[in-house]
């Protein structure tokens, strides 16, 4: 019959809990532990069945009699929403294992992309064409008014013409920063108001 002090004992860890994409080092200090000594991850059902076991890497080269160095593996699901309860020992052979200590493995942090999705990809190269001379369009009628002159309504005009022009692709209006002072005026989106507007086009013509 073996003694108790031959098995192997936890009595501290350096964490208890982690993210589920795992890689993070765990330092673990107690006894009994040996070049050979195994670090199992296990879970199981509130009905006491196993449904995950995994070996972690340990770093034997650091390791010591009192001291190991683990690796935590990932976790068996990485899109868990909340944290999820698990089991680890350390294992000595195949009897000789310590008692089971307790470990959370926590749900990934999300990454938020900044590219347009898929939708707007397929879509917008199709009518970048389209916008690109809409917007061409609207600033040769800015330069050839600015040139000839205008009257008031003729401009309110124009400025109304052009924003029922404004391209939109499926359903979703294209916004472009105005590219010089002639569109700046035209563009819903600056914080020009109408009358602004005007004044800024009669400062043109008198250029």
């Amino acid at each position: 019959q073996r003694s108790a002090h031959e098995l192997p004992m936890v009595e501290k860890q350096s964490t208890d809990n982690c993210f589920v994409t795992g890689g993070q080092r765990m330092i673990l200090t107690g006894q009994n532990f040996t070049t050979e000594s195994k670090v199992l991850f296990t879970e199981k059902t509130p009905d006491g069945q196993q449904i995950w076991e995994v070996e972690a890497t340990v770093d034997k080269d650091k390791s010591q009699p009192s001291i190991l160095f683990v690796e935590i593996p990932r976790y068996r699901n990485q899109h868990i929403r909340t944290a999820a309860k698990v089991n680890f020992c350390v294992v000595n052979g195949k009897r000789k294992r310590s008692q089971p200590q307790r470990f959370t493995y926590l749900p990934a942090v999300p990454i938020i992309k900044t590219e347009p999705n898929d939708e707007c990809e397929d879509v917008i190269p199709n009518q970048y064409a389209a916008v690109i001379q809409q917007q061409q369009q609207t600033s040769n009628a800015v330069q050839k008014v600015s040139k000839n002159g205008t009257s008031p309504t003729q401009l309110t005009s124009l400025i109304l013409d052009q924003q029922e022009k404004e391209p939109t692709v499926t359903g979703v209006t294209v916004k472009q920063e105005p590219q010089n002072l002639d569109q700046a005026y035209l563009d819903d989106e600056t914080t020009w108001d109408f009358f602004q507007r005007l004044e800024h086009f009669n400062k043109l013509m008198k250029l």
